[in-house]
């Protein structure tokens, strides 16, 4: 068996995240940032490297648009 990560090129910041998160869903929020805990990871990005040899994968969503269907799909489901 084999770990392999779906993912695109894009990477995206927990603040980012959060603003991409709070446009979609139309909020006036802001976030409540706290004390980094041990363990924390700052900087990460998922290496599709694996998918592409094994699946000939190859993103074709960017993360806004996927950010948004998983949003909509959410609410859609779980409302």
């Amino acid at each position: 068996g084999h770990t392999i990560n779906v993912a695109n090129a894009e990477g995206v910041s927990v603040n980012q995240l959060f603003t991409k998160i709070k446009t979609c869903l139309n909020k006036n929020i802001l976030p409540n940032y706290t004390s980094h805990r041990q363990g924390d990871v700052l900087h990460t990005r998922a290496d599709t490297t694996k998918a592409q040899q094994l699946l000939d994968y190859t993103p074709v969503t960017t993360f806004d648009e996927a950010l948004k269907q998983t949003i909509m799909w959410y609410a859609n489901n779980h409302a």
